[in-house]
């Protein structure tokens, strides 16, 4: 993965964490100003950034099913419904159809990282690497 990736996905996951921990203030009762709600929408922003920049990594869900883990694949999916369907749980009663994307959201970025995580350790020259022949 080249640096910049690294740092539009760094900047999706920081601006992912200021949301999460906005709307968590926000579900204890504390309720935003009307700038604070105005801010939010470059983080949005950049969290949508950050899963086209993941998305462009290629398919790393793919090539763990063809590859033998599918087994594993299969946990990250399960894991990713079982997120999606507690965070909904969680954030539809309080925030409507935009905690059901907060929650949709929550949840992709975990298979991402997820499946990102394990196609580097089963296969350490992964589509966006080089590799280690290609190296001068």
């Amino acid at each position: 993965m080249t640096t910049g990736r690294k740092l539009i996905l760094l900047a999706a996951l920081g601006s992912a964490a200021l949301l999460a921990g906005a709307h968590v203030f926000q579900a204890l009762g504390y309720a935003p100003c009307k700038l604070c709600l105005w801010q939010r929408g470059p983080h949005w922003a950049a969290v949508a950034i950050g899963l086209l920049a993941r998305a462009a990594a290629g398919p790393a869900q793919n090539l763990l099913a063809v590859s033998g883990h599918q087994d594993k694949a299969a946990m990250i999916l399960f894991a990713t419904l079982i997120i999606n369907g507690g965070l909904g749980l969680t954030f539809i009663p309080r925030f409507g159809i935009q905690g059901a994307a907060m929650a949709t959201s929550a949840a992709f970025a975990f298979e991402a990282l997820a499946t990102i995580v394990l196609t580097r350790r089963y296969f350490p020259a992964a589509p966006g690497r080089a590799a280690s022949w290609s190296k001068p």
